[in-house]
């Protein structure tokens, strides 16, 4: 893995746990902060990451990536 993608994940990781301790003290303002900011970093990790790995991404691999999270229930 390049390095810029694993740092980008390794934001977006540090930023959801930061969300989580932030939830713990009632900071939902920062909570939801963090987590807007952690989904963009792992996103651009995860279109780096495709981009990488094929000559081409278009964005009918990130749709097809939202299927799948969207298809699973929480």
């Amino acid at each position: 893995m390049r390095k810029e993608i694993e740092n980008w994940w390794l934001q977006a990781e540090d930023d959801f746990d930061s969300a989580e301790k932030n939830f713990t003290i009632k900071k939902y303002h920062l909570v939801v902060f963090l987590c807007q900011q952690a989904v963009e970093k792992g996103l651009k990790a995860l279109y780096l990451k495709l981009k990488e790995q094929s000559s081409g991404v278009s964005f009918s691999h990130l749709s097809s990536f939202r299927s799948k999270i969207t298809s699973r229930t929480f």
